[in-house]
């Protein structure tokens, strides 16, 4: 999901660009409006707007625990990544950074609120029974997962590049913990 602060300029937008819309805008209660889109792999992604505030947000207990509670980035599995970063930066009008486009797995979208958007063509994981959807962030790496295998927790990709690792949940979800 995305969000905006004006739904009807959203669905302006997309239908300006081409982008295809797989559901009308729907008003479901005063406060909340959304429409769905199709990206350039055939994911849907919903476009709302809400006014929302949650009134009790979550506090972490340990303050200085080694998993931040935070989510860093979602991950948008894709087949071709070229195809996918030019679609996303004409989505959220970003221009394309060459220097991003190394011939890597992976691209991504810095976003204002600090969680971004990394498009993955996975090469590096096709042996995972699951991709990774979304990265909780870590301040240390080595720790985050020290911390991880002391709990007994099911851990499917070992650090890699001193960067991230892979843990999979008790439904076979698979969570990437990065710095």
């Amino acid at each position: 999901m995305m969000r905006t602060a004006d739904i009807e300029r959203a669905c302006a937008y997309v239908q300006e660009n081409g982008i295809t819309i797989s559901q009308d805008v729907q008003r479901p209660h005063p406060g909340l409006a959304y429409f769905h889109i199709v990206d350039s792999e055939g994911h849907e992604i919903m476009i709302a707007q809400s006014e929302w505030i949650n009134p009790n947000p979550v506090r972490p207990i340990v303050p200085d625990h080694p998993i931040q509670n935070r989510i860093n980035s979602v991950v948008i599995p894709v087949i071709d990544l070229k195809r996918a970063t030019e679609w996303y930066g004409k989505l959220l009008g970003q221009q394309i950074k060459p220097d991003r486009q190394d011939g890597g797995p992976i691209y991504w979208f810095d976003m204002p609120n600090g969680t971004g958007i990394l498009l993955d063509d996975n090469r590096n994981n096709r042996d995972l029974a699951a991709l990774p959807t979304f990265m909780l962030k870590a301040a240390n790496i080595h720790e985050a997962c020290a911390f991880v295998r002391s709990t007994g927790m099911k851990i499917v990709r070992d650090v890699q590049f001193d960067h991230y690792f892979i843990v999979e949940d008790p439904e076979g979800n698979a969570v990437m913990i990065c710095l």
